[in-house]
């Protein structure tokens, strides 16, 4: 089954025309004008000769005036509309002159990390995704050195795009919560990107057959698709294949129905004869006859259209379709499906094919079924584990940056250390007084915890309790006034609904934690329950911590800090994403808190907002705690605590 992405040649295209802007490329010398005219001229003439010889001159002219970017500017012309479709076999000459001709210009790591991503489009294009997934990543680091948030959300979508090829759906999923994070961040932020990730959100989701979540990622894509009906009737098409995936035949039944008649679609082959092949399949699933015409009708144009993988969904249908009804004829389209899959190397395809082969046929086509499932298992999983070294090479290639400059510093302040060596004794025993004074304190600290937890239970109660006074306001009003009234049944009603209100938040607030088996369980409602149509939260590493192993007290702190993170966001941050991720490093728990709010200020900023209790209780159980108040570009927060 088909899963859409329509957004691809536009990315490339506006990274294309970001990246020569970024640069100024605006004429200010009549030779940089007559550069500009040939470059144009490039793309305007029909002609490979004449399109050369206006690129040559382009890059003469741009060596005469020692315009660096001009020549970097012309050679990518050259690449694209001359190289590539004539020399393929030049193409990687060209790239290395251009990463030679990108160290010299102004900006220089920008340009060196676009021809890092042309780089992986070239492979991706020519089916080398392993390739690509480098080039890619080699990009978006760089990018991500400087700052600059759009491009390296590019970067993570395109290998989101390739996780997705290698069935890494996990991965994906955690590669596209970052580049959302980077969109959201970024300056100006990019709408048809945003669309795309949560277009690819949805494809991780529904790899991962979580087609509720799919659902509402596909929903989000849509409110980035304003302008563009086609492309939202294919984002449709992809929600109507997670109800069919989903067995609920009749909603995709009804959904394709639209689409089917929608006179977008039917202007659009390519779309129409996806969804009139994904109508009639979804009409055999939901009675067991009907639907046959319209598969064959989207075969037929398919053939017509020499469109194989196409051909291979159809045949793959109209297999399942004769399965009971005629075996051979079932077998004859599973045959040639996996025939056809084979020539074009459809992998998944030609193991759905064997699948229904050895249903269909016999015993006799399980083994290859099994040996070629094997092998592309193996295949995608050396795939992942590559991926997995690119990652780790480039945060080992981090961490020894931070440890030289750490080395160099300390370089620096050696002199300094051996000017005070002589108080260094009285240092150690001021720590040795310390140490134990503060080991005598954390006891004394682990009882004030349990008692300040039974003390906020005791509170829960009291403050109920106090709502004693406007339930006796609300009940003489009852008594004295004339509720038949509109105007006295409307204060009557107001007054009760406050006290039900105030009641509720105070006692959810404040009420008992449970901390046994169900902790994990009211945890992600507690923290889902914020989310909204217009606020996302995500979940991202939860399910890995050992919970039942965490002390109770500690427990009881996380589930109050990740609250009033909460409770400050709606309130002051207007953000529409928040994002949680929990790690164990070591014998320590770490919680990262992320939003795209507007962020804060000052430290008496935080302390005004209530995060001064959450520093006071990540204190409390000897946790690290740190804000990262940065106006304008979000709010993040990070705490540890041993586990």
């Amino acid at each position: 089954m088909k899963l859409n992405s329509p957004f691809l040649v536009l990315f490339i295209l506006s990274l294309f025309l970001i990246c020569c802007t970024s640069n100024g490329t605006v004429a200010t010398t009549d030779e940089e004008a007559a550069i500009n005219t040939y470059l144009e001229q490039v793309t305007t003439d029909t002609v490979p000769a004449d399109k050369l010889k206006h690129v040559e001159k382009a890059i003469q002219l741009a060596k005469q005036t020692n315009n660096t970017f001009l020549h970097y500017q012309s050679v990518i012309y050259k690449l694209d509309y001359c190289i590539a479709p004539n020399y393929p076999d030049s193409i990687p000459f060209y790239f290395n002159h251009l990463l030679d001709l990108a160290s010299k210009t102004k900006n220089a790591a920008e340009s060196k990390a676009y021809v890092f991503a042309k780089k992986g489009d070239y492979a991706f294009f020519s089916g080398e995704y392993q390739k690509a997934y480098g080039f890619y990543y080699e990009s978006k680091k760089i990018y991500e050195n400087e700052k600059d948030n759009l491009r390296m959300g590019y970067n993570l979508l395109r290998i989101s795009q390739i996780q997705l090829i290698y069935n890494d759906y996990r991965g994906s999923e955690e590669t596209i919560t970052e580049a959302l994070q980077s969109f959201q961040l970024s300056e100006e932020p990019h709408k048809d990107y945003i669309r795309e990730a949560y277009n690819k959100l949805g494809m991780s989701y529904t790899g991962l057959k979580d087609y509720k979540e799919a659902i509402k990622c596909y929903n989000k894509a849509k409110e980035y698709t304003v302008d563009h009906e086609l492309s939202i009737k294919m984002i449709d098409n992809n929600i109507a294949l997670c109800y069919l995936e989903e067995a609920k035949y009749q909603e995709a039944v009804q959904m394709f129905t639209a689409l089917y008649a929608s006179n977008s679609v039917k202007k659009d082959t390519v779309t129409f004869v996806s969804v009139t092949d994904n109508l009639g399949f979804s009409k055999f699933k939901a009675d067991g006859i009907s639907g046959k015409d319209l598969m064959e009708q989207a075969l037929a144009i398919r053939l017509r259209r020499t469109d194989e993988k196409g051909v291979v969904y159809s045949y793959l249908n109209l297999s399942q379709y004769h399965k009971t009804k005629n075996p051979p004829l079932a077998r004859n389209y599973a045959q040639k499906a996996y025939t056809l899959a084979t020539k074009i190397g459809a992998i998944d395809h030609r193991l759905e094919a064997l699948k229904l082969l050895s249903i269909i046929g016999g015993k006799s086509y399980n083994q290859e079924f099994f040996r070629l499932n094997d092998s592309v298992n193996n295949f995608r999983q050396k795939a992942k584990n590559q991926f997995a070294k690119i990652r780790f090479d480039a945060t080992k290639e981090k961490n020894e940056n931070v440890a030289l400059k750490l080395k160099q510093a300390e370089e620096r302040t050696r002199n300094l250390i051996v000017g005070i060596i002589s108080g260094s004794f009285i240092i150690l025993l001021i720590f040795l007084y310390f140490r134990d004074k503060r080991k005598h304190k954390n006891e004394k600290r682990k009882q004030k915890r349990e008692e300040e937890y039974r003390t906020e239970t005791r509170i829960a109660k009291k403050l109920h309790d106090e709502l004693a006074n406007d339930v006796f306001n609300t009940m003489t009003f009852a008594e004295v006034r004339d509720l038949a009234t509109p105007e006295n049944k409307e204060t009557l009603l107001d007054n009760l609904d406050k006290i039900y209100e105030q009641t509720r938040n105070i006692s959810k607030e404040n009420s008992n934690i449970d901390t046994g088996e169900k902790y994990l369980s009211h945890l992600k409602e507690t923290l889902s329950g914020y989310g909204s149509q217009e606020v996302n939260i995500i979940l991202k590493g939860i399910d890995s911590i050992d919970w039942q192993n965490i002390e109770s007290a500690k427990k009881i702190v996380v589930y109050r800090v990740l609250q009033e993170l909460l409770v400050n966001m709606k309130k002051h941050s207007k953000a529409t994403l928040v994002v949680f991720t929990f790690k164990k490093i070591n014998k320590k728990i770490q919680i990262n808190y992320s939003d795209n709010g507007v962020g804060t200020g000052t430290d008496e900023y935080l302390r005004k907002n209530g995060l001064q209790n959450v520093e006071n209780r990540i204190q409390n159980i000897n946790g690290r705690i740190t804000f990262e108040p940065t106006p304008e570009k979000g709010f993040k927060v990070h705490f540890t605590f041993n586990a």
